[in-house]
């Protein structure tokens, strides 16, 4: 940078009686910039209230270490990403628990000798981030659409034992699968987009229903439940290249976006394969094919989109 040039000046802004200032004053006017880790679509993001603001004194470095910060946040991303944070917290408290009404704040008097902090990181730990194995084969997904896979890879069968090994014998033999206590069903990363390598998108795909035959093959009925970012991927050893994945769940915003791009995706895909007349032109049929894929998607997303928003509100009504 040069401090010649105005362009690369940064001005610099002193408050010299925020000393002076109480500490409820200070720790208030500090709330406005203390933002917590992945409050914001950069999964690296550290956060001012563990990256920046603990190095800047003593004093504030001890109110970094206060819950009063994080309990803000809490707050803060549990209305911006209700399928982040919110979802996580509910996975937290007691089945039938409301989602309204001082949600954050009742979480912390329910979960025995918790924080905000101490909240803040097990809905990290628990819900935002997976690792698990993964599935990889190309195509098109999406939330909440159910669908039917046939293992029989020696690697895929591998991946299906290991995941319903935890479940009763019934679930392995083709019966409907009920959820945990934790309210979890058997769930891994399927790659559904290349190349397989850290920062692609995927998704995570829960087990509903699943026939494990004497061979190891598996007949599978899965639902999508969430677009992820691969984070680190590696091949496990003596698994005939089965490999295993951790990701991060994505936010609102950008699963749109996946969800825009395979609509996108599709829509390219079936110009090249609809039969084409001699006049470079779809054929009616081939046409009408293409416009009801494309309607149905298209309606599904702003459907989606539509109920968030109602979510958000009542979120927040309750709230507040």
């Amino acid at each position: 940078m040069d401090p010649n040039n105005s362009r690369d000046r940064t001005i610099i802004c002193s408050f010299k009686q925020f000393s002076a200032l109480d500490e409820e004053m200070m720790m208030h006017i500090l709330s406005f910039i203390a933002d917590a880790p992945l409050e914001f679509t950069d999964a690296s993001s550290r956060g001012t209230i563990t990256g920046v603001l603990p190095f800047v004194n003593k004093k504030i470095n001890e109110f970094c270490k206060r819950d009063y910060f994080w309990r803000a946040a809490l707050k803060r991303v549990c209305v911006n990403e209700p399928s982040l944070w919110k979802e996580g917290l509910m996975q937290l408290l007691p089945e039938g628990t409301k989602s309204t009404e001082g949600l954050v704040d009742y979480a912390r008097k329910e979960i025995p000798g918790s924080t905000y902090r101490s909240i803040f990181q097990s809905i990290f730990e628990t819900h935002i981030r997976f690792t698990g194995p993964v599935f990889y084969m190309r195509g098109m997904v999406r939330l909440g659409q159910a669908f039917g896979l046939h293992f029989f890879e020696p690697r895929y069968r591998l991946l299906i034992a290991e995941v319903m090994r935890d479940w009763p014998e019934s679930a392995r033999r083709g019966e409907l699968i009920a959820a945990s206590t934790q309210r979890r069903l058997p769930t891994f990363i399927y790659a559904h987009m290349s190349p397989l390598a850290p920062a692609t998108p995927a998704c995570l795909v829960q087990v509903h229903s699943c026939m494990i035959h004497p061979d190891g093959s598996a007949d599978v009925m899965l639902t999508p439940v969430a677009y992820v970012s691969l984070e680190r991927v590696w091949e496990r050893s003596n698994s005939g290249r089965l490999f295993q994945a951790t990701c991060l769940r994505m936010g609102q915003s950008q699963s749109r976006q996946i969800e825009s791009q395979q609509i996108n995706d599709v829509m390219e895909n079936e110009f090249h394969q609809f039969a084409v007349n001699g006049e470079g032109i779809l054929n009616i049929r081939s046409r009408g094919a293409l416009n009801a894929i494309i309607s149905h998607l298209v309606a599904a997303q702003e459907q989606d989109e539509e109920q968030d928003e109602i979510d958000n509100m009542i979120f927040l009504e309750g709230d507040g």
